[in-house]
């Protein structure tokens, strides 16, 4: 930093480490989270505050294509020439379209606990009538 201040400070904390990034991730600050350092940077101090690693290794990214970076919408004959021959269907997004999908949605519970009771009941229906299978094949000694 051009103030002298450290950008990463670490500290021991049981077998890890604990580390402080002074600045805030966001691109009002810096742009450290658009570089290909990142991702290499987060999970070196991740490894080493879990106490895995050493920070000593270089770690290097390639560049992204700007192309991967491209967030416009892909039309329906972009993706059949990069699927090939595919039964396609695209489904465009409409407000409101969520809430009606949920009327569709069913609980699972009340199966599940109904299922679990059944199966408990044939439990114990086997067990009962083990326990008196059992009892049966027992001789009595008094009895003969």
């Amino acid at each position: 930093m051009q103030s002298g201040d450290p950008l990463l400070t670490e500290a021991d904390f049981g077998k890890g480490k604990i580390f402080l990034f002074t600045s805030s991730a966001g691109l009002g600050w810096s742009d450290l989270a658009l570089r290909t350092a990142y991702v290499p940077l987060v999970q070196g101090l991740i490894k080493e505050g879990a106490g895995l690693g050493e920070m000593g290794e270089l770690r290097a990214g390639d560049n992204a294509p700007p192309e991967e970076s491209d967030l416009r919408k892909v039309t329906l004959e972009e993706i059949r020439k990069e699927l090939g021959p595919l039964d396609l269907k695209m489904v465009q997004y409409q407000e409101g379209q969520l809430r009606s999908a949920r009327g569709r949605e069913k609980e699972l519970w009340p199966l599940l606990l109904a299922f679990l009771l059944l199966v408990l009941a044939v439990e114990m229906g086997i067990a009962n009538w083990a326990v008196a299978e059992r009892s049966k094949a027992r001789v009595n000694p008094f009895e003969l």
